[in-house]
């Protein structure tokens, strides 16, 4: 996630639990949170840990991520392209397993 985040948005992987509150540095650090939280069921104090962050700050990125999507245009890009990418991720993930668990059973 945080390789796929940093590279999507340009950013250093090192920015993205750092301190800095510059805008672009917080909307990859709410999209990062929005998508641990909500597609891989990571808990908020999980993500603030991993992010170096306290637990209300995630909170308060995911309650305002919606807020950003509806409003912010280059926000809604940024995040659709992130979650594209995961989801390309993850199918190539489970090809290779359907295709190693294949292999395996002619083996035997």
């Amino acid at each position: 996630m945080k390789t796929i985040v940093s590279s999507e948005l340009g950013i250093n992987k090192n920015d993205l639990t750092s301190k800095s509150r510059k805008q672009n540095l917080v909307f990859a650090r709410m999209i990062f949170s929005c998508i641990c939280n909500n597609h891989f069921k990571i808990t908020q104090q999980r993500i603030a840990d991993y992010l170096n962050q306290t637990q209300p700050i995630v909170n308060y990125y995911l309650k305002n991520i919606v807020n950003e999507i509806n409003n912010n245009e280059a926000f809604l890009y940024d995040y659709q392209r992130i979650l594209l990418k995961i989801e390309q991720v993850e199918q190539r993930k489970k090809q290779k397993e359907e295709r190693d668990n294949k292999l395996s059973l002619q083996k035997k």
